[in-house]
């Protein structure tokens, strides 16, 4: 610490949120096949899943809390806290993370079904494939710990039960129990009903062979709902939730699609095609496609292709909720607060190197996502036993879907000033950062993917294969004809872009037993650092192993177990610069050695903290 009148260390609320939330996942799948000629089947295929996460995160901040004299724990008062010189006995304002409630968690489920029912075979010189498919899926959020209720908060620390600068007392605790907010806050459904309908033919000779020919269509109806319960929302302000109420939103889809597959001559095929969409809400697109695949020997394979795409939003992208959160990192408020210095009638509390609030959500005037995509790569296999494929690829993807990141929101005040939204009284709201299409995505790289087949032998079958990803250039724009940020091998923004990473995996197999250890890797990357270069952190490579055996010597059934993260691998952290800030607090002095640790106070001036 450094050896300064005005020196203090905020806390690292990061410290207490979980990176890799609790999971719990089980699924069941199910299919029946009936055989009603001997040219058309049908088929009903059921699947069940569930899920359960368990997230947390720092206890909840409380902000704005007034601590009048009468209280025990004012300053130089019966409860024990250190007087404090500067004070002239008027409320102060606190701001607090109560640890004794522990850190908030939130319990998640989720259950999603599907049911789809086929229809396939042969009508004249047509293979056909239709299908009708009904999906539900539900998800809904319980608080389970650590939310207070922020008005019964609140009013324990103006009468004195709460004490803000130390541990609580018997009657605290019992106090601080009886704040707890419980209870589901949010749940959601989403409805799709969907057929589709696909058929192919052969259409003639060409040189190289015979000319095929699919064609297909879709149609879809995309329900979804949020509902939040205002009774447990309202209550908690760190939920980001409060002023949310519940939203729904429909869209109906229709797509047309052909392909075409020409062998012009032996060892030289094209394929093209078309695909037409209409959303409802967001409008008609069509995207074309050209491929090339040329075998000029048994060992060697040459591929290409070259497309566009079209990727609509989401109905909850359209349609979220607005939700008021906590940033992620602290900024001054430009305003109150330009460059670290408090302004007449600021509050540093609020307005100076502290977590912000950010108003995010859907955004109903969404439009799609485009994208061209050109690729080529080589397929080898010079003996049986080994074969490489090398593919490079390079995508061009515009109005990406995305909310501004905040730092350059904060970054940027004199662009973006018309997000910084004020309460009447002039402190700050939030920034207003919804759902927007920000610009373009501009990446290309190289697929790679190795396999080995070994020799059968006495003790089985084995063999290796691995799949990695290079990424060569990942560069962004956060809007509109914005400047290229970098992304590879570096946190930028909202997250990092590994430069390499792969899946590899030995399988084994002997009659009806197999099993497979398999390796997830990710290359290192250079964490975000807003302090100095001296702090520059270096987040190393992260691996993860997990092993499976199946066994199916049951007629019709296959049974699986297996055990992820093998070696129990803790996530990857970073080496995090000191937390020492130089601050004054209204000319109250904070001493290195001071108490202040839980809570820092100022002068209450009447205004909203």
């Amino acid at each position: 610490m450094p050896s300064t009148s005005n020196a203090t260390c905020r806390q690292d609320y990061t410290r207490q949120i979980d990176d890799l939330p609790k999971q719990e996942q089980t699924a069941f799948f199910g299919k029946g096949a009936f055989k009603i000629n001997a040219d058309h089947l049908t088929t009903v295929e059921y699947l069940h899943s569930e899920s359960k996460v368990q997230s947390r995160t720092a206890p909840p901040p409380q902000t704005g809390l007034i601590l009048p004299a009468s209280s025990p724990y004012y300053p130089g008062k019966a409860g024990g806290v250190p007087a404090q010189p500067g004070l002239s006995g008027d409320p102060l304002s606190v701001n607090w993370r109560p640890t004794e409630a522990g850190q908030r968690q939130i319990d998640s489920t989720g259950k999603a079904d599907r049911l789809v029912g086929a229809l396939e075979g042969v009508l004249g010189a047509w293979d056909y494939k239709a299908g009708l498919s009904h999906s539900i899926s539900k998800s809904a959020e319980d608080f389970s710990n650590g939310y207070v209720q922020d008005a019964s908060f609140a009013a324990g620390v103006a009468n004195g039960t709460l004490n803000p600068f130390g541990p609580q007392n018997a009657t605290g605790l019992a106090y601080l129990a009886t704040t707890a907010l419980r209870g589901q806050v949010q749940s959601a459904k989403v409805t799709t009903t969907g057929l589709d309908f696909k058929a192919s033919r052969e259409l003639g000779q060409m040189a190289g062979g015979a000319m095929a020919m699919a064609l297909g269509a879709e149609a879809r109806h995309e329900q979804a709902n949020v509902d939040i319960n205002r009774e447990i929302a309202s209550q908690a302000s760190s939920s980001g939730l409060s002023g949310s109420l519940p939203k729904s939103g429909s869209r109906n889809i229709e797509a047309l699609f052909g392909e075409l597959n020409l062998p012009l001559i032996k060892d030289l095929e094209v394929q093209l095609a078309l695909r037409v969409d209409n959303y409802s809400d967001v409008g008609n697109t069509t995207n074309p496609k050209v491929g090339l695949r040329y075998q000029p020997s048994k060992e060697v394979l040459l591929r290409a292709s070259a497309s566009t795409g079209f990727r609509a939003p989401t109905l909850f992208e359209k349609n979220a909720p607005p939700s008021k959160n906590d940033t992620n990192d602290s900024y001054n408020d430009p305003i109150l607060c330009p460059g670290g210095n408090p302004q007449p009638g600021s509050n540093p509390l609020r307005d100076c190197n502290l977590q912000q609030f950010k108003l995010q959500g859907g955004n109903e005037n969404l439009k799609p996502e485009k994208s061209k995509t050109f690729a080529f790569g080589v397929v080898a296999e010079p003996i049986k036993e080994a074969t490489l494929a090398v593919d490079y690829w390079n995508i061009h993807l515009k109005d990406k879907i995305s909310s501004l990141p905040e730092q350059s929101i904060y970054g940027d005040y004199a662009k973006y000033q018309a997000l910084f939204l004020r309460n009447p009284d002039g402190s700050p709201y939030a920034i207003q950062d919804f759902n927007d299409n920000l610009g373009e995505v501009k990446t290309d790289g190289v697929d790679v993917s190795p396999n080995l087949r070994f020799p059968k032998g006495a003790y089985g079958n084995v063999s290796f294969s691995l799949d990695g990803t290079y990424v060569h250039k990942y560069d962004y724009q956060n809007e509109r004809n914005g400047p290229f940020i970098e992304n590879v091998g570096r946190y930028a923004d909202n997250n990092p872009v590994f430069r390499w990473k792969h899946t590899a995996a030995l399988n084994w197999s002997l009659g009806t037993w197999s099993a497979t250890l398999s390796q997830s890797y990710k290359s290192g990357y250079t964490d975000q650092n807003q302090v100095d270069e001296q702090y520059k952190d270096e987040v190393p490579s992260y691996s993860l192993w997990n092993v499976s055996g199946s066994y199916t010597g049951y007629k019709g059934v296959n049974l699986t177990a297996g055990v992820k993260n093998l070696f129990h691998k803790q996530p990857r952290s970073a080496t995090r610069a000191p937390c020492f800030k130089r601050v004054t607090i209204h000319g109250i002095p904070t001493r290195s050695n001071a108490p202040f640790t839980r809570a820092a106070v100022i002068p209450f001036e009447g205004r909203r903290a």
